[in-house]
């Protein structure tokens, strides 16, 4: 049993994300009130773009001897794994991947057999996202999604390509706009198609939550914004958006790493835990309202059982 020994966690975050922020602070909250000096940890910031800057961090703590990366979120997570393959592998415990499968992080969810395992996020049906878009017709008739190409591989891609059948098939045309890793794309993408779109739909998976309060900061008069997985979204003036709690993936991460490190347990032997869909829908009707949305529709929309309605900026729907 190591529970005397001290255990070096490294967690890797994206820099300004807020989902990250949040989950790490709970991750920090598990790790400080835990056995007592057991676990110490380094925080690990990362900016999109400077992928070969982390893999030098990475692997100076590899050298560095610490015993369990935490990576939060797909990219964080594939720079992690990528590093660590090259390495020869190290224990790593991933929070908040939608595919960890696909993107070959593990053999199955049931045994990972490997270093890696962690907690998975479920993706919210796409069935259940576009009868709540439907809910605002016939406000909107066409729909943008920015998406990054090197976050949104393989099977965000499949997403997009289905979401243009189901949208297409109620009269809803769906726009799909490539960005760089910047904001001045994200922006260029936006105005580009200011005269043919009505909403845009920031798909989980697409790029970071920060990414998503960007897009809200600059086109919130001018478009309905539709946010999926948008923790801070309605704060930051979003019209809509699916959010849940999310303190629950930082505590099974630390089970986790306790079973790991306590009890000897191979990470190749510990399942990957599914983070269930509790997400909520919430409505902004102050925001809909300040972009001339049809207030019978609002009236609507207050009366739907469920539907979250919020008449007023707030700092977070948990």
């Amino acid at each position: 049993m190591n529970s005397q020994k001290k255990c070096r966690v490294a967690i890797v975050m994206l820099r300004n994300d807020p989902f990250h922020k949040r989950m790490v602070t709970y991750l920090i909250d598990c790790l400080e009130n835990g056995p007592q000096e057991v676990y110490t940890h380094s925080i690990i910031m990362h900016t999109y773009g400077y992928e070969d800057s982390l893999k030098n961090r990475i692997q100076r703590l590899f050298l560095d001897k610490y015993d369990v990366f935490i990576p939060i979120g797909q990219l964080c997570t594939s720079v992690v794994k990528e590093t660590l393959d090259e390495l020869g592998g190290h224990p790593t415990i991933f929070i908040g991947v939608g595919n960890p499968i696909g993107l070959q992080l593990v053999k199955s969810t049931e045994i990972p057999g490997g270093y890696v395992t962690g907690v998975k996020r479920e993706y919210i049906p796409l069935q259940k996202i576009v009868s709540h878009y439907l809910l605002l017709k016939p406000a909107v008739n066409s729909i943008l999604i920015p998406y990054l190409p090197t976050v949104a591989a393989g099977f965000i891609n499949e997403q997009i390509i289905e979401l243009k059948k189901l949208f297409a098939a109620h009269g809803i045309q769906v726009i799909a706009v490539p960005i760089k890793q910047n904001q001045e794309s994200l922006f260029e993408a936006i105005d580009a198609y200011r005269s043919r779109v009505q909403s845009i739909l920031c798909l989980e998976g697409c790029f970071s939550n920060s990414f998503q309060e960007e897009i809200a900061y600059y086109c919130w008069e001018n478009y309905l914004l539709f946010c999926v997985s948008g923790i801070t979204a309605i704060q930051n003036g979003a019209a809509c958006a699916f959010a849940g709690e999310i303190r629950n993936c930082a505590t099974t991460a630390y089970q986790m790493l306790r079973s790991h490190w306590e009890n000897n347990t191979p990470i190749s032997t510990i399942p990957v835990v599914t983070h269930p869909d509790n997400q909520e829908f919430f409505v902004n009707t102050d925001m809909l309202r300040k972009i001339k949305f049809p207030e019978e529709k609002i009236n609507e929309l207050e009366k739907n059982p469920s539907i979250k309605v919020v008449r007023k900026w707030i700092n977070s729907p948990e």
